[in-house]
């Protein structure tokens, strides 16, 4: 492609674009390289968008007589042939700004200004360009609709098979209430459900068709939008004229909600970081998806989860920037429309690397439970439900029963002792101490209270981390992941016989 590039294009002797007619003089080296170019690299990725668009958009025109049948049928032949042949032969130049212009000047080249030239009859330039963003980025979207379900079934299998697997959960990287790795793994299973749900109205707003719009103002030629935007398979299109020119808040959305995804998948991944670490030593990757250090082979460096921030950090700032430039007014700043796509294409490309990535490393995490097991049975992990356990058999209040035991873990403290060494004397004594009454917790109930196994099962209520409770949410939501399985084959069926039905009509009206 850089080949191709540098060649400066065997379209350059077309004069096209903002230089035919008015301007004499071609544009000046600078203004290519730093003004045009970096339009026409991200246009480039909408190569074969942009073809798929011109095709449907010239069936219409001949359909609706605006294009005559011979010229339409010279100008498909010749955009299937581009397509055949791809970049490489197009060799586009950047001086042409865009990559549409470079496909418009091939058109002149092959069949002359007469028939070539017909290629933009009531559209604008950035019409042609963005219409085949459009259809690029509403497939790339759907495919990272499949992904991140399939990232969900991968939370499914973890949530299912570490659902018995008792840890301490960290806050403030301190031990805190006794919870299962499969309750965790749980917990990433809805948010990315909840990201899913909302990936699905960002792409039914991509697939408002944008086609025909032309530039602010609609032509004057009687063409078909309705037609055109069935042609390419959308269901529903933009009205106005001049919000579809500018409606790249389409865009912005999108990439909120693709950052939003990230950042779950980065707050997943930075807890499965630091449990990574020898301090912690809870959970290990398998070979493929660490590294080691050059000079320190003792290393096992957990790589699949560790760039995960950068790239929600990456998403956050596409995201700022495109709202940013939408809030300038008509016409934008030069090149905000496309650049705004380029910017969704790159995070979508970063979203399927990262769900791929992480989709392959998690069914080799290797969980030590016996660890998790004893860290949730110490450092007074367990104190809460000791609270728990005074409310419901001692009928003292909470704020109480948090009082007792803070000063039964302070003593507990100063005397060197583990919580698993606690005993309900001590207990006892400090209750006398603040209800000025004794207790008569049994030593059956004490014990339990301190039983991280039995404290995790009794947590039923409101979605907690029971082992039965994880299962009665895990089965739920695979159940809504199933229907968006379906939703997405169906999609992707849609799209898939809109366009072989489009290439069946542009064969026939080529031959």
């Amino acid at each position: 492609m850089n080949r191709a590039v540098a060649k400066a294009g065997n379209v350059g002797s077309v004069k096209l674009g903002a230089h035919d007619g008015r301007l004499a003089a071609g544009p000046a080296p600078e203004v290519v390289d730093y003004i045009y170019r970096p339009m026409f690299d991200q246009s480039l990725k909408s190569f074969h968008g942009l073809i798929k668009y011109h095709l449907a958009y010239i069936l219409m025109l001949m359909e609706q007589k605006i294009v005559k049948r011979k010229d339409g049928a010279n100008i498909l032949a010749e955009l299937l042939r581009l397509e055949r042949m791809g970049l490489d032969k197009l060799a586009p130049s950047p001086s042409h700004e865009e990559l549409h212009p470079n496909v418009e000047a091939w058109l002149v080249k092959q069949l002359g200004y007469d028939v070539g030239g017909q290629l933009n009859t009531g559209r604008a330039r950035r019409e042609c360009q963005m219409g085949g963003e459009q259809l690029v980025l509403r497939d790339k979207l759907l495919n990272v609709i499949g992904l991140t379900v399939r990232f969900a079934r991968v939370l499914v299998q973890l949530s299912r098979r570490h659902v018995n697997d008792v840890m301490p959960y960290y806050t403030w990287f301190q031990q805190a209430e006794p919870i299962t790795l499969g309750y965790f793994f749980s917990a990433y299973l809805e948010a990315t459900l909840l990201d899913v749900e909302r990936l699905w109205p960002s792409y039914e707003e991509v697939g408002r068709a944008r086609c025909g719009v032309g530039q602010v103002v609609p032509t004057s030629f009687p063409i078909d939008r309705k037609r055109l935007a069935e042609l390419l398979g959308f269901d529903r299109q933009i009205e106005n004229s001049l919000y579809g020119y500018s409606s790249f808040d389409i865009e912005a959305v999108l990439l909120n909600v693709l950052t939003m995804l990230l950042t779950h998948a980065c707050r997943m991944s930075d807890d499965l970081y630091v449990w990574t670490t020898q301090e912690f030593g809870l959970i290990e990757f398998g070979d493929a998806f660490s590294g080691t250090s050059f000079i320190m082979p003792q290393k096992k460096n957990p790589h699949a989860v560790r760039f995960v921030r950068l790239m929600a950090t990456r998403a956050q700032s596409a995201h700022a920037l495109v709202t940013n430039l939408y809030m300038d007014t008509t016409p934008m700043i030069r090149g905000a429309i496309s650049l705004s796509t380029s910017y969704c294409f790159d995070t979508i490309d970063e979203v399927s690397g990262c769900l791929k990535v992480l989709s392959a490393a998690l069914p080799t995490l290797k969980f030590n439970a016996e660890l998790g097991l004893k860290r949730a049975s110490e450092h007074y992990a367990q104190s809460v439900q000791l609270v728990n356990t005074l409310v419901s058999e001692e009928g003292v209040s909470f704020r109480t029963g948090h009082q007792i035991v803070g000063k039964l873990v302070r003593e507990a403290l100063e005397r060197g002792l583990k919580s698993n060494e606690l005993t309900l004397d001590m207990l006892r004594k400090v209750a006398r101490k603040e209800l000025r009454r004794d207790i008569a917790l049994s030593q059956a109930a004490f014990r339990q209270a301190l039983d991280p196994v039995a404290g995790v099962k009794s947590r039923t209520h409101g979605a907690g981390p029971a082992p039965k409770s994880t299962m009665k949410m895990v089965r739920k939501w695979e159940r809504a992941l199933a229907a968006h399985e379906r939703r997405q084959q169906m999609e992707t069926k849609k799209i898939s016989d809109a366009e072989s039905r489009l290439r069946s009509l542009v064969r026939k009206a080529a031959a």
